[in-house]
């Protein structure tokens, strides 16, 4: 379904960098599954050429489709809205037809998991439109299932617009359907791109379109895989274990996702599923990089860790880790009082989690900017290391450089 030639963006967004170039066409060859199980949902998909060249190991993209009668998190949709939700399946190179199968998903808010990095089965070479083979590719011994979650991250969405970018302002300026664009309006910082109606409007996100809370995002992929695990074809594993993997953000979306699975499993014993024909999935690992967790749970250790870590380095003065701790533990306007206030404002006015509650909204907005955007960011404000590398100074353009295929 995607060329590699085609820049994986962390927004819903497919950009041709070269001028004189189309829009993105339509995928061509592709097969469509309409679902017996679940009215409405589709699932398209081709086999793919590219990334997994190993002789006899097969992959295939495509969407999972999910009409908004099936989702609950929909509440600013037309009814003409549906979900599209990508993924890249690659067999286990070993034993694919008794593997057990791995969910892998980005992190971000909102990173597509198509980084072609460290677990994926291939590597973008120089020329940024060829791959070599991983040979520690996590489908090794695994069926690998990426996905781009939730809806409006990489190539999921929910209705696409052509148009061109502006590669400094990141606006968005839409073309009549049908309408193409003069290459004499394209140069360097101005490319043609087809957008999610999502990502369409004057300040970039309509949230009406995107899940507010990871419970909205986990809803949305109950629903994916119980359409996928039980009627994609090309699933041949007889193995019913699922695993699900995830990173940084995904500290967050992952066990939000299979506490939601478990959850539903419990309700289908009981005959009362939430999700008609739904089936009971057989939980195995989630694993969590580098992840983000309960902000109380880790927020000293980032104060913390700039001045007692392994290295031996003080990140940063003696004033601004006191001013660190002071803003962790104020009792009334400190981060952990801030979280407990946003937590308990959630049980109260927003406890399905739809983040359509605008005084929970604030009030946890509030936490994270402190918690976040002050502790957390004093590692960007007061040092010049990269808080992930700490060996490394930022900024880390050499990852970016690497990451796109550049010499």
């Amino acid at each position: 379904m995607l060329g590699i030639s085609t820049i994986i963006l962390p927004w819903a967004a497919l950009v041709t960098l070269v001028a004189g170039q189309d829009f993105v066409p339509p995928p061509r060859n592709v097969k469509t599954v309409v679902s017996e199980r679940f009215p409405g949902a589709e699932i398209s998909y081709k086999e793919t050429t590219i990334c997994e060249t190993t002789k006899g190991v097969k992959s295939y993209s495509g969407y999972v489709t999910l009409p908004k009668t099936l989702l609950e998190d929909t509440h600013g949709w037309d009814d003409g809205h549906a979900a599209h939700l990508f993924f890249w399946y690659f067999e286990s190179r070993n034993n694919p037809e008794s593997a057990p199968t791995a969910i892998r998903i980005g992190g971000g808010p909102g990173a597509s998991s198509f980084d072609f990095a460290t677990n994926f089965p291939c590597n973008v070479n120089p020329d940024s439109n060829s791959t070599t083979l991983n040979e520690l590719s996590w489908n090794n011994n695994v069926n690998m299932l990426y996905i781009d979650q939730p809806v409006g991250t990489g190539f999921s969405y929910v209705s696409l617009r052509n148009g061109t970018m502006d590669l400094i302002n990141y606006s968005f300026t839409a073309v009549e359907d049908g309408s193409d664009v003069n290459d004499d309006q394209l140069n360097l910082t101005t490319v043609r791109a087809t957008l999610d109606q999502s990502l369409q409007q004057q300040e970039f996100v309509n949230m009406a379109l995107v899940p507010r809370t990871a419970l909205s995002a986990a809803r949305t992929m109950w629903n994916f895989v119980q359409v996928w695990f039980n009627e994609f074809p090309m699933r041949k594993t007889t193995n019913d274990k699922i695993n699900l993997w995830t990173s940084s953000y995904g500290g967050f979306w992952g066990p939000t996702i299979f506490k939601h699975f478990l959850d539903q499993n419990e309700l289908i014993a009981a005959g009362c599923p939430r999700l008609a024909n739904a089936t009971t999935l057989q939980l195995g690992t989630l694993g969590l990089s580098e992840a983000c967790i309960d902000s109380k749970a880790i927020g000293k250790g980032y104060p913390i860790f700039a001045r007692n870590n392994t290295y031996g380095i003080e990140l940063y003065p003696d004033e601004v880790f006191t001013r660190m701790m002071d803003l962790i533990e104020e009792p009334d306007e400190g981060c952990f009082a801030l979280i407990d206030k946003c937590r308990a404002l959630v049980k109260e006015g927003d406890s399905k989690r739809f983040g359509l509650n605008e005084t929970v909204n604030e009030a946890c907005a509030a936490a994270t900017g402190l918690c976040f955007g002050e502790v957390q960011g004093a590692y960007a404000n007061f040092t010049t290391v990269n808080y992930h590398l700490l060996l490394h100074f930022a900024p880390g353009t050499y990852v970016i450089s690497l990451w796109i295929g550049i010499d």
